[in-house]
């Protein structure tokens, strides 16, 4: 039955996992000595081949879930640029109200440790198990509380007559990075809302988390401030674009879309690629 909140691709723990033959020893031991971004970076490249891979989006759950001050203690922390990396979306779960997103342990179920259980004391979150509706721990904590009520029993705000509860699974994730396509990038187009022109190191940084294919190609990168986010932000991306002389052709082969900075705030972003 498919349910409303959990995306079609998000990672199911109760599906069958077919190991490939020594690839899982192989991340375990990167693993093990502290070298994530070089276990992720071989994990991708599987899912690149195959992105519904069971035992590749398990295995790189697991390195997502270590805690963040292991990581960065690590030999090779991972990078934003990994850890936004849309291939592995499926292994998130994603709050529906703060959009706050967590690897939940209910990836550590399922077929490959033959249908545990788990029992969470203190779980980060709760979700519904007719329809996938999802809330972190902190929201959870701003919902009023009637006569005999607990923080842990609120029945689902969809409607669906039953309590959210744990564990939570992966519901998917949005995109958080732009995609990356064969074609060389040719131009970039940055608009932040706000009268400030976005410097160079914050383009850096943001390309680096975002978008990070586009050093590859060297496009010419413009950055514009937009004072009043418009209602179309498309069309006025368009608008501005042809005054500076990109022709409709160009425009043609886009990419574009708008993403919510680590600063809350909104960037709309215009990839031009070339035609061959």
């Amino acid at each position: 039955m498919r349910r409303r909140f959990i995306m079609p691709d998000a990672f199911d723990p109760d599906r069958e996992v077919i190991p490939t033959p020594g690839f899982g020893r192989k991340i375990e031991e990167l693993q093990r000595a502290g070298r994530y971004r070089t276990a992720i970076e071989d994990i991708l490249r599987i899912l690149d081949r195959d992105p519904a891979n069971q035992e590749a989006l398990f295995l790189a759950a697991n390195i997502l879930s270590i805690p963040r001050t292991q990581q960065l203690t690590a030999a090779e922390p991972l990078t934003d640029a990994l850890t936004f990396d849309r291939r592995l979306n499926p292994v998130w779960a994603v709050c529906q109200q703060c959009e706050r997103s967590w690897v939940p342990n209910s990836v550590h179920l399922g077929s490959i440790f033959g249908g545990a259980q788990l029992h969470i004391m203190n779980p980060i979150g709760q979700q519904c198990p007719t329809c996938g509706y999802t809330l972190c721990h902190e929201c959870l904590k701003q919902i009023p509380l009637g006569l005999g009520m607990s923080i842990y029993s609120h029945p689902c705000p969809q409607g669906c007559g039953v309590d959210l509860t744990a564990p939570v699974h992966p519901t998917g994730r949005r995109n958080l990075q732009f995609s990356r396509r064969p074609q060389r990038v040719t131009h970039v187009f940055i608009f932040r809302e706000g009268p400030i022109q976005p410097d160079t190191p914050y383009i850096q940084a943001f390309l680096e988390t975002r978008s990070p294919d586009v050093f590859e190609s060297r496009p010419k990168i413009f950055a514009v401030p937009v004072g009043q986010w418009p209602d179309d932000v498309d069309f006025y991306a368009i608008a501005f674009l042809l005054e500076k002389g990109v022709t409709k052709e160009m425009i043609e082969n886009w990419e574009t879309g708008t993403i919510i900075d680590d600063n809350g705030t909104k960037v709309h972003v215009v990839k031009l690629y070339a035609s061959r």
